[in-house]
């Protein structure tokens, strides 16, 4: 009913616009007319023309006003058989009809207090997640700490020891330089000079590289570093993360 009723509205509107606009239009030369007797003749002319707009836009607006009477009449006998309708219904469907209105009506609640339960459950679900990860994060650097330690002072002998060598090079290349320059050599003389130190040096310094990295490896068996309970410990709070998941899907 809307579709018919709401175009009729726009058209009144529109046309009740365009009259008052076209009538303001009139009011200079009603004034002008108004003042001078001269033009009074005129002014009778067009005040008729402007009678005869208002006799047509009367007969539209009053047409219109009887098209929505009607049809509001036609509305409030559909509306009486929608009620009609509607209280026959309930009477098939409720519990001394049918009774189908009652068991939607309990499955409507019944889905209702689910909703309210999985939300309830969703809200606390961060709240559980969070703590459980804080408890992961620390298993799990408990348990690589154990781990990384060891490696890391590892690598770290072996970074030493490699700077020390690289030091002893550094000091190698400034003395062949030195001599060189002080017998005269050329600069291409001098470069293979410190060339040759140089490599000399790492030739002889490379194994001591490799004896530093593994003398402190063997200060340390992983296998018994690692402890299995911490393992477990580390597997158990992942699988609390699982339940928790299960218990609230």
């Amino acid at each position: 009913w809307s579709s018919e009723l709401y175009p009729k509205l726009i058209l009144l509107n529109s046309k009740s616009k365009g009259f008052a606009t076209k009538f303001n239009s009139y009011y200079p030369a009603l004034k002008a007319f108004v003042d001078s007797k001269e033009d009074k003749e005129g002014f009778l002319d067009r005040l008729e023309v402007l009678q005869d707009m208002t006799m047509t836009n009367q007969d539209n607006v009053q047409r219109q006003i009887n098209e929505l009477t009607d049809l509001k009449l036609q509305l409030d006998t559909k509306l009486k058989d929608l009620d009609a309708d509607v209280t026959k219904a309930q009477g098939v469907l409720s519990s001394d009809g049918t009774g189908k209105i009652d068991q939607l009506k309990n499955e409507i609640l019944n889905t209702q207090k689910s909703i309210q339960d999985d939300l309830q459950q969703i809200a606390l679900l961060p709240g559980a997640l969070n703590e459980q990860g804080f408890v992961i994060f620390k298993e799990v650097y408990n348990l690589s700490k154990d781990i990384i330690e060891p490696v890391a002072q590892t690598a770290v002998a072996a970074y030493n020891k490699g700077k020390e060598i690289n030091n002893s090079i550094l000091e190698a290349e400034k003395k062949a330089e030195q001599e060189a320059t002080e017998k005269g050599k050329s600069a291409l003389e001098i470069e293979a000079a410190k060339k040759a130190a140089r490599e000399a040096i790492e030739k002889s310094k490379q194994a001591e590289i490799a004896a530093a990295a593994i003398t402190k490896t063997k200060e340390y068996d992983l296998t018994k570093v690692i402890d299995p309970e911490q393992i477990k410990k580390t597997y158990s709070a992942f699988a609390e993360v699982n339940k928790l998941t299960a218990e609230q899907r």
